[in-house]
């Protein structure tokens, strides 16, 4: 298991690899000077050529990446040619906020999306299940950016019960948490439900039944433990949605985080800005994928026992003596 964990850390360098050399291969052939936009339309060719050299902006493509990635293996993520602040210590003044919504809107989403997924496959076709599945399926095919409109109309402008924008009191927190775990509860209560129905049908569980066990122990204990496997995949991706979903909810709620400050950025083409949003978004979207496939390993015993086998024939192999040797 440790030999696995580390191989899927060094997939961490080409992953990272790949989605910088595009993001900078796509920031650098789209129109727009960087130093124009920087400087604006009254500064003189001087200051340009000047702002240029001074950000290595005069440097070919190819160069000015590996240059940007040697410095950003240490940490070193560059200046905002906007602000003039080290993307560093924008990133770290914003990523508290983002992370603040997308962790919450997870646990939201997870907690929902199992009970109501367990729910909706005990009562199976009943009108609390129908009525559920056609809530979902509206969410469904509403766009993330469109409900978070019409939630803000609704709670903020007509009833005024809750505030429009902001993140810093529980009421400011409610509509973008909502609209942050919306898509992710119908994906992941649809998938919750086809996966415990596929188990409760199974014949250890009409014998749980049979010996008398009462039905939430077989429910949350037997049950939902061996149905977890599908629905880890399904919350893996959901997290990183969430995370990404994120970009658009803080511009549309005016949360100070790494979205808003990568969707400025991308207006102005701040490079710097837009690179260390990106790595420490892949960071975050590779890790989770790890810990869903370690998740894997600790729920199915099977999976556990064939790393186990693995790395003992690797011993095996190691240990047989070879062709021709004389072993006392």
């Amino acid at each position: 298991m440790g030999r696995y964990i580390i191989k899927r850390l060094l997939m961490v360098i080409p992953i990272l690899i790949g989605v910088t050399l595009f993001i900078f291969l796509t920031l650098s052939l789209t129109p727009g000077d960087p130093a124009k936009l920087a400087m604006g339309n009254d500064a003189t060719e001087e200051q340009l050529q000047a702002f240029r050299e001074q950000n290595g902006l005069d440097k070919s493509i190819p160069v000015q990446y590996l240059t940007y990635m040697g410095k950003a293996v240490t940490g070193n993520f560059g200046k905002s040619f906007i602000t003039r602040q080290t993307v560093t210590s924008m990133i770290g003044a914003r990523i508290g906020n983002t992370l603040f919504l997308s962790f919450t809107s997870i646990a939201f989403t997870i907690i929902v999306s199992l009970i109501m997924g367990v729910t909706m496959a005990v009562k199976q076709n009943s009108l609390y299940d129908n009525t559920m599945r056609v809530v979902t399926i509206i969410l469904t095919s509403m766009p993330q950016f469109w409900l978070a409109i019409m939630m803000i109309l609704l709670f903020a402008v007509k009833l005024r019960w809750l505030p429009s924008s902001g993140l810093g009191t529980f009421k400011q927190a409610i509509i973008p948490i909502i609209c942050c775990a919306c898509s992710g509860i119908t994906m992941c209560t649809r998938t919750t439900r086809a996966s415990m129905l596929e188990v409760i049908n199974q014949d250890y569980i009409r014998t749980a039944r049979a010996k008398g066990l009462r039905s939430n122990d077989i429910i949350w204990r037997h049950a939902l433990k061996n149905a977890l496997l599908p629905m880890i995949t399904v919350y893996g991706r959901m997290v990183a949605s969430c995370f990404n979903g994120s970009v658009v909810i803080e511009s549309i709620f005016g949360i100070n985080g790494i979205g808003t400050m990568m969707m400025n950025a991308l207006r102005q083409k701040d490079i710097p800005a837009i690179m260390g949003g990106i790595i420490i978004s892949a960071c975050v979207i590779t890790v989770v994928n790890l810990l869903t496939d370690l998740a894997y390993a600790f729920v199915d015993p099977r999976i556990r026992s064939h790393y186990r086998r693995a790395s003992g024939k690797k011993k095996a192999v190691r240990n047989t003596p070879k062709e021709g040797t004389v072993t006392a």
